[in-house]
């Protein structure tokens, strides 16, 4: 029974981590625009992989090897058969977590790369003969108190 409840838990804690890992992917290409989406779903999978993990600790405090099992720190052919199941669930986990790991790298770059693109748009605008007519008129017609009375504009 208890052992059951674990190993629901771990392949519910997969199908996170599954979830986690494709959008992980889908964002390693996608624009600026879509991120922040995915980062909010990110986080949300990240707020139910905890309360899982929360699920776990409580489960494997009334299941004698259970956690070792789970984690890796014990002799896999010295585990009872429950514990074997608990073991061979955990490390369909762990599995998804390596690919997770290999996948960071490259989601760093593309982050970096779209900051960068972002940035250089930003200058190319500031730098545009529009901007800089903009920043005259602000600056000619809005200093000026005369200007500053007829459009409404109190003195600081």
């Amino acid at each position: 029974m208890q052992t059951d409840r674990i190993v629901h838990t771990l392949e519910e804690k997969y199908k996170l981590f599954r979830c986690f890992l494709e959008i992980s992917e889908r964002m390693c290409t996608e624009s600026v625009d879509l991120l922040k989406d995915d980062m909010d779903s990110r986080l949300h999978l990240q707020s139910e992989i905890e309360k899982a993990d929360a699920q776990l600790r409580e489960l494997y405090k009334n299941a004698p090897g259970a956690e070792e099992a789970a984690k890796n720190r014990c002799d896999y052919s010295s585990l009872s058969p429950e514990n074997k199941r608990i073991y061979d669930a955990a490390m369909k986990v762990h599995g998804i977590l390596y690919q997770i790991q290999q996948m960071g790298p490259l989601l760093k770059k593309h982050m970096l790369e779209e900051r960068s693109s972002l940035l250089k748009k930003l200058e190319d605008t500031q730098k545009s003969t529009a901007s800089a007519a903009n920043r005259y008129y602000q600056a000619a017609h809005f200093e000026s108190p005369v200007l500053k009375r007829h459009f409404g504009f109190k003195k600081a």
